[in-house]
Formats: structure tokens, sequence, C-alpha cells
């Protein structure tokens, strides 16, 4: 699978979460009467403390940063909106990535820009109870931003682990290309070597069987038809030496 599509699984699953969230939060805010000081303005704003799941991929800070902004809008005009139930939810899933991504360079930014939203909305939301929410929240939702956390940093250690692993697995493949290449190398030459020396030892055992025959007419006959063999066998050994010379090093040498 390449990057795109993985790029685009996670944004729709992005997206499942966020309908999920806002199909759990909706129906509280309708009851705005019943439920602290809301308005129908709950309903409406609401999505803005949601849609920063978007952007956590991208840009963990700027989704912690659109959070907190969130946090703020949608409590209005009454500060005392019900919204605790998808505001502790969106949180730990921008804390997660911001401890997975290993790029980003202000994860403890991040962090602060989310408790600072957490704790506006425990201060406003309708069912914490004013001022005192405050610690409610902190209480209520440090447990599951801490084991966000941890699980982010959890992952972000397993992928680190699995490219490495990569790496080293392609340097030994290349290291072990490399030393087949010499090895290749090392067995041309010494057949180069072992031509030179064969081609040097027929021409000797010509040239003595010549001289040979340089005073007897029998005797030459004898030395010329055993420089016969002796050349046919050279041919036939060189051939044979430089097929081996000629074959590529991904093969045999037969």
């Amino acid at each position: 699978m390449n990057r795109g599509s993985q790029h685009r699984r996670a944004l729709a699953l992005d997206a499942v979460l966020c309908l999920a969230l806002l199909a759990a939060g909706v129906p509280p805010t309708m009851q705005s009467g019943k439920i602290g000081a809301g308005t129908a303005l709950d309903t409406v704003l609401l999505p803005t403390l949601i849609v920063p799941i978007l952007l956590r991929r991208r840009s963990p800070v700027l989704a912690a940063g659109a959070f907190a902004a969130g946090s703020v809008v949608s409590g209005i005009p009454t500060f005392d909106q019900f919204r605790v139930i998808v505001a502790v939810p969106v949180a730990a899933l921008i804390v997660y990535q911001l401890a997975r991504d290993g790029e980003s360079r202000h994860p403890i930014r991040g962090l602060l820009l989310i408790a600072a939203g957490l704790a506006f909305v425990g201060a406003t939301d309708a069912t914490l109870e004013g001022v005192a929410g405050e610690g409610r929240m902190m209480l209520f939702s440090l447990p599951l931003i801490v084991c966000s956390w941890v699980g982010g940093r959890l992952v972000r250690s397993r992928e680190r682990l699995i490219a490495q692993l990569a790496e080293r697995s392609a340097l030994l493949v290349r290291r072990r290309e490399e030393t087949a290449g010499l090895a290749v190398d090392v067995e041309r030459a010494r057949l180069a070597a072992d031509l030179d020396a064969a081609a040097r030892l027929r021409v000797q055992a010509i040239a003595a069987r010549a001289l040979v025959g340089l005073d007897d007419a029998v005797a030459a006959r004898d030395a010329f038809a055993a420089i016969e063999h002796l050349g046919r066998d050279s041919l036939d050994e060189m051939r044979a030496l430089l097929g081996v010379l000629r074959s590529d090093g991904g093969g045999g040498y037969g």
C-alpha cells in the first residue's frame, strides 16, 4: 500500500470518528433547557470542538491549538454549554498523535494547549458545576490523556524499530551484492591468470616440439603432428576459459 492510499484511509477514519462523536454529542445539546443554561447554539457550535481531529495527522500542534479555540467557541454564548462528552475523546486522540508524531517539534506546547482547552471546558461545562469543574475535568481526563500519550510513544518506538530493521536489512542486501560482485571479480582475475599461464605453457611446448624436428624429416612430421594437437587443445582450453570470463556474474561459472 502506497503512502497516498494510507493517507486517504487515515483521513477517512478520522472523518468517521468525527461523525461518531457528533452523533454522541448532539442529542444532549438538543435538551438545552434540561442541562445547565445551554442554548440552541450548543448543537451549531459543537463541531468546532470536533473538527480538530481532521488536523491531527497533518499537524498535531495545530490540532491542539484548534481544540483550545474550539473549547472557547463551543461555549458561546452562555459558557454553560454541555460538551464534555466530546471534549475528552478529541483531546485524547490529539494527544496520541502528539506522542506518536516524530516530526512534531513542540509536543509540550501541544500538551499545554490541550490542557488549557480541557480546563476551560471543565470551568464552563453545564455538568461540572462552574469553576470547581476544572479540577473535576482534570481528574477525569488525566488518566485517559496519560494512556493516550503512552500509547502514542509505544507506537512511535515500534515504528522506529521497524524502520531501523528495514534499513539494516537493505544494507545487508547491498553488502551481500557487493561481496558477490567482488567474488566474481576475483574469480575472473584468477581465470585470466590461468589463461595467461596456459597460453605460455602451450607456446613453450609448441616451440620445443618445433626444435625437435629441425634436423630430421621423420621427427619433423611427428613434431608438426604434435604441434597440431597442442594447438587444438590450446584453442579448446582458451575457448572454455573465455566462455567463463564472458559469463555474467549472476549466473554460474560453468
